[in-house]
């Protein structure tokens, strides 16, 4: 006659760890994807990822750093709002920052 042994704690974690990774994996293949992606010639009230990538590539051609405080990030700012009016998209501008410890977490 065969005797099982019992499960330790460890053991039952380890299948726990087991179960779950194979519930994620089946997930992966049940669940939807990402959306698709929005051409340029979509509405323009809709919003569109290669228009927003046409928009960035012209942003970031010269690949440069932007550093806050720097003249750089001033004119990129600028074109950032100038593209937002011309889109008639809502901004604010933010005034202050801070770089604090707690916030890294």
């Amino acid at each position: 006659m065969a005797t099982f042994a019992r499960l330790t704690p460890d053991s039952r974690l380890a299948y726990l760890a087991l179960f779950i990774s194979a519930l994620l994996y089946a997930a992966h293949f049940w669940l939807p994807g990402p959306p698709q992606v929005v051409s340029r010639l979509a509405p323009a009230d809709q919003f569109s990822a290669q228009r927003a990538r046409d928009f960035l590539q012209v942003l970031l051609q010269q690949n440069e750093l932007y550093p806050v405080g720097s003249v750089a990030n001033y004119f990129f700012k600028l074109q950032i709002k100038k593209q937002l009016t011309h889109l008639e998209i809502g901004y604010r501008t933010q005034r202050q920052w801070s770089c604090r410890f707690q916030s890294n977490r």
